[in-house]
């Protein structure tokens, strides 16, 4: 079978409007799909607020010998769209809920700030030993609140410094002890060695009279 010029040019035709209809069906199903994800992650972002924080506060301990020695740390973690600004104040009550005193400070959160808290301002405070009370109140977007709330005891007694000095006092006051006890024992012993070579020499001495006589 012999095809002809004509026949071949048909197909060539034929061939080459399939590979453009291909051709275009590949591009808009690309196309759709592209919109599609954007679509998809344009609605995400707009489901995220512009304000969403995640706050943790702790104290590192909860008996002190002093309000010196009182630390803490908190954590702040953005997960809005923005950086954002958070206000907060630092309270502290004692056992009546009394407010002794209230530190106000603001933090620029990108994503995560990690913040020690010394409490200086606490440092001139005389306080005498009892429970006490820190409160973390924190704002943002305005009107959305939290409070975190910390206990903590003063007690002379945890006092490091007065454990050690109480601590070298008794260790010496042992050794002492012991000296004076060892140091009696053997002057015991010596005293009783001279006692008894007295004792022989002296009924030696009688023997040697009896026997002269």
């Amino acid at each position: 079978m012999t095809i002809t010029q004509e026949t071949k040019h048909k197909i060539k035709l034929s061939l080459f409007n399939l590979s453009i209809l291909f051709f275009a069906l590949s591009f808009f199903t690309i196309s759709f799909s592209t919109q599609d994800t954007t679509l998809i992650i344009k609605t995400q972002n707009e489901n995220i607020p512009d304000y969403l924080f995640d706050i943790s506060f702790e104290l590192y301990k909860t008996k002190v010998g002093d309000i010196e020695q009182l630390r803490g740390h908190g954590t702040f973690e953005n997960f809005g769209k923005e950086t954002s600004q958070l206000d907060y104040t630092i309270i502290l009550y004692n056992d009546k809920m009394d407010n002794i005193i209230s530190i106000d400070r603001t933090v620029t959160v990108q994503t995560q700030e990690f913040l020690s808290f010394e409490f200086d301002e606490f440092d001139e405070l005389k306080l005498k030993p009892g429970k006490y009370t820190v409160v973390l109140s924190t704002i943002y977007d305005e009107d959305i609140k939290d409070i975190f709330v910390q206990d903590f005891y003063i007690a002379e007694f945890y006092n490091p410094s007065i454990q050690i000095s109480t601590f070298v006092f008794f260790t010496v006051l042992i050794f002492v002890i012991l000296f004076f006890i060892i140091f009696e024992v053997k002057t015991g012993r010596g005293k009783k060695s001279k006692k008894l070579v007295l004792k022989e020499f002296l009924i030696k001495h009688n023997n040697k009279r009896k026997r002269l006589k």
